[in-house]
């Protein structure tokens, strides 16, 4: 692991805050598109988990990098049964879907705790684009 940043948020409300936070921090480690890209999601993630009851909402920002992955995840406390999280894949879709859009590779873990996470690649090197026959004789 590379880096591991994390911090509490206060609710929906610091959602773009904590997005550009994330962003200043992930363009270390993605390409600029990628790391707006990361930004979206923060944003979308904190300000859904933020919103739901009760109010107000202390969330936990995860963000960690390793040599291929940079990954966030955005926790919430223990919730009253009232208001269930999406149940399946179809459904976390409709829910987060500049998440399911964007990420690599997306969950949501609804046990005690809600957690949801996204992961995205890192590309060290630009990928060539085709343009003729390497092996060709």
């Amino acid at each position: 692991m590379i880096e591991l940043l994390d911090f509490n948020l206060r609710g929906g409300r610091d959602a773009p805050s904590a997005a550009a936070r994330v962003a200043r921090i992930t363009e270390r480690y993605l390409t600029k598109t990628a790391a707006h890209d990361i930004m979206a999601v923060v944003n979308e993630i904190v300000a859904w988990l933020g919103t739901r009851e009760p109010m107000p909402r202390t969330l936990r920002l995860e963000l960690s990098v390793t040599s291929t992955v940079v990954r966030v995840s955005v926790t919430a406390a223990p919730r009253r049964p009232a208001s269930p999280a999406p149940t399946t894949n179809r459904m976390v879709r409709q829910t987060l879907p500049v998440t399911a859009a964007l990420a690599s590779r997306y969950g949501l873990e609804a046990s005690r705790r809600t957690r949801v996470w996204a992961e995205f690649d890192r590309c060290d090197e630009p990928v060539a684009a085709y343009t003729e026959p390497q092996y060709s004789s």
